[in-house]
């Protein structure tokens, strides 16, 4: 769902398709417009429902997991005020913070606890964002953390 697709996909969705159809890969829609970048195409299917948390096949993330994981913060903030669940662990246990915070993006996570994820949620090797930031020596994310 590139750019330049938003009136194709407003069609579809008006002529009765469901907003939350997955790819060949078990990927829903809108996770498939959150990597895209297209922030129209991602208002257009929640505005016809699809499901802001939805799970993706290949990764196993959400939504806004996905934002965080590809740079999309403007995406992250949109879905995050939509109601995005900014603590919801993906397969491998992780949250957007966590994904964050290991990547060392303080913007992103800046925004995630503006929307009151928590630093201190263990992923699958019992790591916390806030671990990450001791980890990895992050002053910035050990201030924004407390730790």
């Amino acid at each position: 769902m590139e750019a330049g697709q938003e009136e194709e996909s407003a069609l579809f969705l008006q002529a009765g398709f469901d907003a939350n159809l997955k790819d060949i890969r078990g990927n829903p829609l809108l996770t498939v417009a959150v990597r895209g970048g297209n922030l129209q195409i991602v208002r257009l299917l929640l505005d016809a429902g699809a499901d802001i948390n939805a799970e993706s096949g290949d990764r196993g993330y959400s939504p806004v997991m996905d934002a965080v994981h590809t740079k999309k913060t403007e995406i992250a903030a949109f879905l995050l005020e939509r109601g995005a669940d900014p603590n919801r662990k993906g397969r491998d246990s992780q949250t957007a913070l966590c994904i964050a915070a290991g990547r060392g993006d303080v913007e992103a996570c800046r925004l995630l606890v503006q929307y009151h994820a928590d630093p201190t949620v263990p992923d699958g090797l019992g790591m916390s964002a806030a671990g990450y930031a001791k980890l990895f020596h992050n002053p910035d994310l050990c201030a924004l953390f407390g730790v």
